[in-house]
């Protein structure tokens, strides 16, 4: 059977027992103060990487729509976390005789970490060393190779479409001249002949691009599919091309659109 309890008996007891409480709450912070002191600092520096909507983009439209920046925010979070970026970190802030037996990717899970807080268009780069100057150097290599790559990304994109662009008028411009001979004859049957005419053209391009489709599909395919280990050079090239590729995807497509919606009118 089990008294009630009594809290000025409780009090007593504790009263006559106080030194023992007391050698309690000392020890216990005595051990703290120790193991604190015992465990090795470590400071974490970040670098925010603000993502900038494409050029000639109204800055009012909702960009959650666009599947160009969408990529965009992904391509910045690959380049970032990149094994390849971070074992050239390594190398050259003269980091990796800290760690020389430490396999690259259990280092970087523990060093590094890249993430994209939700509804934002930011990149946040943090890095967590035992010297405080070092993580801050780590954190803003990351960060500006980070730009450097993907812009360097985009100018490929960008002379890929320029060609495609040439190629497209070039086309364009044969088409016209076609039509234009076609017009010249005034007679109606001649009318339906260049219509023949400018839509077999125009079939023709059609077909082109849905060439060109299918054989970037397949490049980024092949792309995806290739693995390499950690630090291998090969990893960032392989990186910009499938960004690339998948650039040159997106422009096809809308181009395939634009000459089906043609060959239909016409």
């Amino acid at each position: 059977m089990s008294d009630s309890f009594n809290a000025i008996e409780f009090a007593l007891y504790l009263r006559r027992r106080w030194r023992v409480a007391a050698i309690c709450c000392v020890t216990a912070v005595a051990v703290a103060g120790i193991a604190g002191a015992l465990t090795p600092k470590r400071y974490t520096a970040s670098a925010t990487i603000i993502i900038e909507p494409p050029a000639g983009m109204d800055p009012r439209a909702s960009l959650a729509v666009s599947p160009v920046y969408l990529e965009s925010l992904k391509t910045y979070e690959e380049f970032a976390t990149s094994d390849t970026l971070f074992a050239r970190a390594l190398n050259e802030l003269g980091l990796r005789r800290r760690y020389p037996g430490s396999n690259i990717e259990s280092l970087k899970r523990r060093v590094l970490n890249v993430s994209k807080p939700t509804a934002t268009r930011i990149i946040q780069i943090e890095a967590t060393l035992p010297e405080p100057l070092e993580a801050k150097r780590l954190a803003q290599f990351i960060a500006e190779q980070t730009v450097a790559l993907n812009r360097s990304t985009e100018r490929h994109s960008s002379q890929d479409a320029i060609q495609e662009a040439e190629h497209s008028v070039q086309l364009a411009q044969t088409q016209l001249q076609n039509a234009l001979k076609a017009a010249n004859t005034g007679a109606g049957t001649d009318t339906v002949e260049a219509l023949t005419a400018e839509l077999k053209s125009t079939s023709e391009l059609k077909y082109d691009v849905q060439r060109d489709l299918v054989r970037a599909k397949g490049d980024l395919a092949d792309l995806t599919s290739k693995h390499f280990a950690p630090g291998d050079e090969k990893a960032e090239w392989t990186a910009q091309e499938t960004t690339a590729t998948r650039a040159r995807i997106l422009d096809l497509e809308e181009q395939e659109k634009k000459l089906t919606a043609t060959v239909i009118e016409k």
